[in-house]
């Protein structure tokens, strides 16, 4: 019998599915999230940065995502359902 190494069976982390648009004032962001506990999942802003931090099991996900425009900081709306996140930001007004 051959012995294979152990990575042949694994399969390599990866990066969460993100979509990502802007319509009517607001930036609408949806993030695959599989097997992730909805109490893990935080969201904040970073100046234009959309930083999503979640775990599940022994996954820890951290995912950064640079916004194409201002936000209010303080009116983040999130909707977590079957794996998927759903984050509305509202774009700051000038």
């Amino acid at each position: 019998m051959v012995d294979l190494p152990e990575e042949v069976f694994t399969t390599p982390p990866r990066d969460p599915i993100v979509d990502l648009f802007l319509a009517d004032g607001e930036i609408h962001v949806t993030c695959e999230l599989l097997g992730v506990d909805e109490e893990s999942i935080h969201v904040c802003v970073k100046e234009r940065t959309l930083v999503i931090h979640a775990t599940g099991g022994m996954d820890i996900h951290t995912r950064e995502i640079w916004l194409p425009v201002p936000v209010e900081t303080d009116e983040i709306k999130k909707h977590y359902k079957n794996g998927v996140l759903e984050i509305i930001l509202k774009q700051r007004s000038s």
